[in-house]
């Protein structure tokens, strides 16, 4: 079983997950400066200020927001990996 385990990790490219990662993250970011208008002063104040009061916050209460934030980040996930899928080549006829 891990001879297969192995020679299945073998053939993935991790680097190109881990690009899909990085262009989701930013991808997010920029998703928050244009809720703020590109107002870096502001998404900094409002960044703080959410993590001030998330920090303080108890773990039931954190269930909501970490859902909210998980499935924001997947959906940008998702639509970054279809976006950087291989084209494939329609041959007609």
């Amino acid at each position: 079983m891990p001879a297969v385990l192995i020679g299945v990790l073998r053939d993935v490219d991790f680097g190109h997950h881990l690009e899909s990662l990085a262009i989701t993250f930013t991808v997010s970011v920029v998703q928050t400066l244009l809720v703020f208008g590109l107002r870096v002063d502001s998404w900094m104040h409002e960044t703080a200020n959410f993590l001030r009061h998330y920090e303080s916050a108890s773990d039931v209460a954190r269930i909501p927001i970490n859902l909210v934030l998980a499935i924001g980040f997947a959906l940008n996930l998702l639509i970054v990996v279809i976006a950087r899928r291989p084209k494939q080549v329609l041959i007609n006829g």
